[in-house]
């Protein structure tokens, strides 16, 4: 999901505005899916989300499944 979503944001404006602002280096490393494993909760995402939402909020918030087609 990271390279697709590294395909549609990263627009040669944004681009640029990227390599103005410094952050251009560590988004070519997504881009070219060097980060793919960062796609996924970790540990301290996991538990910020569990310590402000119910068990029952949890299984209603949306999720983005893979694309089986």
């Amino acid at each position: 999901m990271a390279r697709k979503f590294a395909e549609i944001a990263f627009t040669p404006a944004v681009k640029v505005a990227q390599t103005r602002y410094g952050s251009r280096a560590g988004a070519s490393k997504l881009e070219q899916g060097e980060m793919i494993s960062g796609d996924r909760l970790g540990e301290m995402q996991a538990a910020f989300i569990a310590a402000r939402y119910t068990s029952d909020e949890i299984g209603r918030l949306p999720t983005v499944a893979p694309n089986h087609g």
